[in-house]
């Protein structure tokens, strides 16, 4: 059922409230990217390093570490959630070099100037400006509707049923589960991570970091292996760790057995080349 539209001005981006140092939700980072990108028709010249690029209606030239350090959040996670966006088709990105083209599409629902124009909102949350003829003046300029259809396909649950089972035949064939289930809190841990952002690739690198980890492979004080779907797909911290145990080549994560079996496998082809060498003399 279609809503019709809350009028946000941008000068609520220089409010108190707005400006509290916090983590931006994902919703909050949405209307931020609304809020920021070029809303003129006309097209600018933005100036990055010695470099000229244009901007267009509807793009933002900000790069990935300046989306980072207004949401502060880590720069994985602005990439997720350009995936994310991406996947429901809200954005497009390309890279530009120093810096990062984020295109929303279809701004024109979201441009007041495109569409119908607003009642001007009461400025309740401007109080402690002393003045508003600017935005008297340019008061179109200065909304941005949030006119967002509930309906639309982009906002309906996505089930992943099949990246969902490709995930779990891997984890079961890899870390030698056969007999495991598919059940509903597997299956909602994994769809939340796929809903983050990551791919069915990730989430298997994921699952390659976890055997990889000595400790999570039953070399800790326990001698308990650590290796459930459950853990490895707990949250977006989880799977970036395991995932790093999956790239980094530090001889460190080799676990002791695996250590041991390289040193003996390395002293047998010495004395195999060895004793080669006597034969050949």
């Amino acid at each position: 059922m279609h809503r019709g539209y809350l009028a946000l001005w941008r000068k609520i981006q220089d409010h108190p409230f707005y400006k509290e140092r916090r983590e931006f939700s994902k919703l909050e980072a949405w209307i931020d990217i609304l809020m920021e990108v070029q809303h003129d028709k006309e097209s600018k010249k933005v100036i990055i390093g010695m470099t000229v690029l244009t901007c267009n209606y509807g793009e933002s030239l900000n790069s990935i570490f300046t989306w980072a350090k207004r949401w502060r959040w880590h720069e994985s996670k602005v990439r997720r959630f350009f995936k994310l966006l991406s996947n429901l088709s809200q954005i497009s990105t390309k890279s530009e070099g120093k810096t990062t083209r984020l295109t929303v599409l279809n701004y024109r629902q979201y441009d007041p100037k495109a569409t119908s124009k607003p009642t001007e909102p009461r400025r309740a949350f401007d109080e402690h400006s002393t003045t508003d003829n600017n935005v008297k003046n340019d008061k179109n300029d200065n909304i941005v509707s949030t006119n967002v259809d509930m309906s639309s396909s982009t906002t309906k649950k996505l089930n992943h049923s099949k990246e969902i089972n490709a995930v779990f035949d891997y984890y079961k064939s890899t870390l030698n589960h056969p007999r495991a289930k598919l059940d509903e809190k597997r299956k909602r841990c994994v769809r939340m991570r796929l809903q983050n952002g990551y791919s069915v690739d990730d989430i298997k690198i994921a699952i390659d970091g976890c055997l990889a980890s000595p400790y999570h492979q039953g070399e800790n004080k326990r001698n308990q292996v650590y290796d459930s779907l459950e853990l490895i797909c707990r949250d977006a911290e989880h799977i970036d760790r395991f995932i790093k145990l999956a790239k980094d080549p530090n001889a460190k994560l080799i676990s002791a057995k695996g250590r041991q079996a390289r040193q003996n496998g390395q002293t047998w082809l010495q004395m195999r080349q060895a004793k080669r060498e006597d034969q050949n003399g």
